[in-house]
């Protein structure tokens, strides 16, 4: 553990700032252990915003310990587990006599008139803490056996009528590969809104994963709870017991259509002409914005002896937003909702385990200003002859084949676990 770790980081630049918590990530990861780094100049509404935002791409927990106008508030922003993640819980903390910081389960919310009382209050004559209505057939089993009275629903208009009612109730959503993600955000989002704080809002994935951008979307719109998909049905009942008492500690402030249209990436995928990417990456980066969806351009020289078409081609793209494009000298490489954790591993996976040896003069972007940059670079080559379009056979052989683009003052604590 690390305290004042203000003094081990450059906060005043976000992008060093990140590359230094990732340096310091990888090396808890080598020694098997876990970290924990506290800061006391850092928080969302610090002079160092920006960079807090950017550290929590390479971190797997975010906590803040604030001062409330009565007590001290414990606030998870978000902690990610291999079962899933939890965001948005806040409970009353206090300093004990012996100094040692203790956290209240029971978590404050914020009652008519500015009051200030407890979830435990609140919920008392709430009848239905234990109830759940759900969407997956398989939790039927554990349903007879567990405690309150389990609804299921065998589609979302049916869950969210039957939960018409609820006032602390869970509702556990499903995503699998037929899900409609925006009538699941909406159904969130309208939960979250309609039935107020005290309702669990749960998210279980079955046979597909959401991606990272789908995830945040859905937790910042009201989502208590992602649980991944290779959590056995057997744990999902410890998982809805571990948010009794809890409330949504965050105000669903966010636009619903705006928030959405910020994962809706584009369609391209692979190789785009030039002018076409510049607009691509432009479109996504202002979309990115409204869930500050983590986003990286890297730009090299291709390797000795490679001609650009051979470059390019290296390039295995599949995903939605993930393009590439050529100048007459250098590679660039777009990859849309890729958090700096991940950028060097999807190198890998993509161009192969050798790109950072074999491509020369590697440079990342990972900020809207640098990325921007690049992207502007890249306009005044095309306007100056020097970004000429690969031939359509290219086009034809990057990535899998199909779907290939043509162009249109507080405190906070990281833990970084392995």
């Amino acid at each position: 553990m690390f305290d004042g770790a203000d003094d081990l980081f450059t906060l005043q630049d976000p992008f060093i700032a990140a590359e230094q918590i990732r340096c310091y990530r990888d090396w808890v990861r080598e020694k098997g252990g876990c970290g924990l780094l506290v800061f006391s100049l850092l928080g969302t509404n610090s002079q160092f915003a920006g960079t807090y935002q950017s550290l929590l791409d390479h971190v797997d927990g975010a906590v803040r310990l604030e001062s409330g106008k009565e007590q001290l508030e414990w606030i998870v922003d978000f902690w990610a587990s291999p079962s899933g993640v939890v965001a948005s819980r806040a409970h009353p903390a206090r300093i004990e006599s012996n100094g040692v910081l203790a956290i209240n389960d029971a978590a404050p919310v914020r009652g008519p008139g500015g009051a200030e009382t407890t979830a435990l209050r609140q919920l008392a004559n709430a009848k239905d803490e234990k109830d759940v209505y759900f969407m997956d057939s398989t939790l039927v089993g554990i349903s007879k056996q567990a405690d309150g009275k389990w609804t299921f629903c065998d589609n979302l208009v049916g869950l969210m009528h039957a939960s018409r009612d609820a006032v602390a109730a869970s509702a556990v959503l499903v995503f699998d590969r037929t899900t409609d993600l925006r009538q699941l955000a909406q159904a969130v989002h309208t939960l979250r809104t309609g039935r107020g704080k005290n309702v669990k809002i749960i998210i279980r994935e079955l046979d597909a994963s959401l991606r990272y951008q789908n995830e945040l979307l859905l937790l910042r719109l009201g989502a208590s709870m992602v649980i991944h998909r290779d959590v056995p049905v057997a744990r999902l009942q410890l998982a809805i017991q571990s948010l009794a008492g809890q409330v949504f500690s965050r105000d669903v402030d966010v636009n619903f259509d705006t928030a959405l249209a910020s994962v809706s990436t584009t369609h391209a995928i692979g190789y785009i002409p030039p002018p076409h990417f510049c607009q691509q990456a432009a479109e996504i980066v202002e979309r990115a914005k409204s869930l500050a969806i983590p986003y990286a351009l890297i730009r090299a020289k291709p390797p000795l002896g490679v001609s650009m078409e051979q470059a390019v081609t290296r390039f295995k793209l599949t995903r939605n937003g993930d393009m590439a494009t050529a100048t007459l000298d250098e590679v660039f490489l777009f990859l849309s909702a890729c958090p700096q954790a991940s950028l060097l591993p999807t190198l890998k996976r993509v161009a192969g385990d050798s790109f950072e040896k074999d491509f020369r003069d590697v440079r990342f972007a990972v900020q809207e200003a640098g990325v921007l940059a690049e992207v502007g670079e890249i306009a005044q080559l095309v306007k100056a002859g020097k970004a000429p379009t690969l031939s359509i056979a290219v086009r034809d052989r990057t990535g899998t084949g199909a779907g290939i683009g043509t162009g249109t003052g507080s405190k906070v604590s990281f833990a970084a676990k392995t």
